[in-house]
């Protein structure tokens, strides 16, 4: 037999297909943008606390109009990025992170046009210069973009979420010991209703010792 048939190699060019049920690694730049999201949603939720405590407690307190739509403009931006950044991690899809970051591109840069145009953020960057303040802003929403542009992205959202393996109930399969855990639980709950000190209905307050 001749050592050519005995010699198979699998060429370059060609793509050999996962094993059948292996799983699904995430490239790194899908980690990136998942863990990003999170984080901004995070960093948004301290922003909004943050500012509502300074709206409240002002001298001059902002409408109730203006502060209800930071709010809501700042839990809606949250929601957004949490949610664009699990959907690159699961395999759902980009297009909300894309459209998100050119959104918040396009706030950054309206907000140099009118800061560089008016005189109504005097003052609001503190000692940090505008310009640098903007480009480092302006860093992250691009950064997210172009991650989510990159190859290895791509073909992740591409192939689609990743199959899941099928769990049993845990319920289902320790019926007995939830319903050991449930009975145990309402025994300690009645045993501290029946046993714990109550003061009996309409006995007057002890009364304060007074010195003589």
């Amino acid at each position: 037999m001749a050592s050519t048939v005995l010699d198979v190699r699998v060429p370059r060019d060609v793509v050999v297909p996962e094993a059948a049920g292996a799983p699904r690694r995430r490239p790194a730049a899908v980690w990136v943008l998942g863990a990003g999201g999170m984080l901004q949603a995070v960093a948004l939720v301290a922003v909004a606390l943050t500012s509502l405590t300074g709206m409240l407690a002002a001298e001059h307190r902002a409408p109730d109009a203006v502060i209800a739509v930071v709010l809501v403009g700042l839990a809606g931006w949250t929601v957004l990025s949490a949610s664009a950044g699990a959907a690159v991690l699961d395999g759902g899809g980009r297009r909300l992170l894309v459209g998100l970051g050119l959104a918040e591109v396009g706030v950054v840069a309206g907000l140099v046009v009118v800061a560089a145009a008016t005189p109504l953020l005097d003052g609001a960057t503190g000692d940090l210069p505008g310009p640098a303040l903007a480009l480092l802003t302006l860093s992250v929403p691009l950064g997210r973009v172009l991650l989510a542009g990159a190859p290895s992205t791509v073909a992740w959202v591409e192939a689609g979420p990743p199959e899941r393996p099928h769990r049993a109930d845990p319920v289902a399969a320790h019926r007995r010991l939830c319903g050991v855990t449930l009975a145990v639980i309402g025994l300690a709950l009645g045993g501290v209703a029946l046993l714990g000190p109550a003061a009996a209905p309409g006995a007057p307050a002890p009364a304060a010792a007074t010195a003589p």
